[in-house]
């Protein structure tokens, strides 16, 4: 019965550990991306971080937008017509049902 509770209980938190570090491994690679683009497109930068710094700013530049209402209408319209899409609609309905958690 003991073993049965730290079983479950060590389920539980891994499962909980990795929902959390999706959506920091993902932000960590988009930020890693955009910085290694940027070097690529303007190796004169010499400054570390540049790259982080306009993924960030364009991670906000994507957040007002998707506020807006044109944005909001965008987001409703690419949600339909990704759930149209045969094969793509299991894995898009799971992704946004993870996202939204």
């Amino acid at each position: 019965m003991v073993m049965g509770r730290v079983k479950a209980h060590i389920q539980h938190k891994m499962l909980a550990g990795v929902l959390a570090a999706i959506p920091l491994a993902v932000t960590a690679f988009i930020l890693w991306y955009v910085d290694s683009q940027v070097r690529t497109l303007f190796p004169e930068l010499r400054y570390p971080f540049v790259g982080i710094v306009i993924a960030l700013v364009a991670i906000y530049v994507l957040g007002l937008f998707v506020t807006s209402v044109v944005g909001r209408l965008f987001i409703r319209f690419l949600d339909w017509a990704l759930e149209r899409v045969p094969g793509l609609k299991p894995l898009y309905v799971t992704w946004k049902q993870v996202a939204l958690t």
